[in-house]
């Protein structure tokens, strides 16, 4: 299979989420929310923990154009 460096698959992010207001009990996730071209509703991706307060996670680049997306964690 060949891969086009100019019309890529999906993205990739990876962030840090800081720890406060949570008790050791409690447990973290996140998520991206990514929008397509065109479209006007968010989709989710989870995002998976990676090591120490860094966390990674992708979306489906499903067109060509403009997409938006955002960090969410909890």
């Amino acid at each position: 299979r060949q891969v086009n460096l100019l019309q890529p698959e999906f993205v990739m992010s990876v962030g840090d989420l800081i720890e406060g207001g949570k008790s050791t009990a409690e447990k973290y996730a996140a998520a991206i929310l990514y929008q397509g071209p065109g479209e006007t509703e968010w989709h989710r991706a989870p995002m998976r923990f990676v090591d120490n307060d860094r966390w990674a996670g992708t979306f489906p680049l499903e067109r060509i154009g403009r997409h938006r997306y955002t960090v969410e964690g909890w």
